[in-house]
């Protein structure tokens, strides 16, 4: 009976667990959904600022924002460098690298890191997050979404590399 306990007690952590992927899963799914909209929305200005796409926008606000926006458990009384090393693995793992999460979060917190990524686009573009529709999200590949949201997070990346990189040059 005690090792029935004891192995029963694995199937519920496995249980749990590919709940929680599946959900992260979910949640990336509709984040690259909710990316691909703000990379559509052409031309948006911004306070004087005109930027070519609505994601380019939504991307400079997340690297000019304070991440304790984010609501994460993170431990503020670590040195400065740990908190700074976070805050660049958050803009990642929303940003480009979504099926790297595990190496810094939990999935709680890599859900939460999706859920900032749509409230961003949300409320910098007025985008409302979109609804994807139904599927066995267990069979999604992290590194396949992860490969789709750099198609539309790179092309950004490199225009505002580049145009940062021209206004240094003249």
């Amino acid at each position: 009976m005690k090792i029935f306990c004891f192995l029963l007690s694995f199937v519920f952590v496995h249980v749990t667990t590919t709940d929680e992927l599946t959900d992260y899963k979910r949640e990336v799914l509709i984040t690259n959904a909710h990316i691909e909209l703000a990379y559509d929305m052409k031309n948006v200005t911004v306070e004087n600022t005109t930027f070519t796409n609505g994601l380019e926008q939504v991307i400079t606000k997340i690297v000019n924002i304070e991440i304790n926006d984010y609501r994460l458990d993170i431990d503020y009384d670590r040195p400065f460098f740990d908190l700074w090393r976070a805050e660049i693995a958050i803009m990642n793992i929303m940003i480009a690298v979504p099926e790297y999460y595990a190496y810094f979060y939990d999935l709680d917190e890599a859900i939460n890191i999706q859920r900032g990524m749509q409230n961003e686009i949300r409320s910098e573009l007025g985008i409302a997050v979109p609804a994807v529709p139904d599927q066995i999200f267990e069979e999604l590949v992290l590194t396949q979404l992860g490969e789709e949201r750099r198609r539309f997070t790179g092309k950004v990346l490199k225009d505002m590399m580049s145009n940062a990189l021209s206004k240094y040059a003249q």
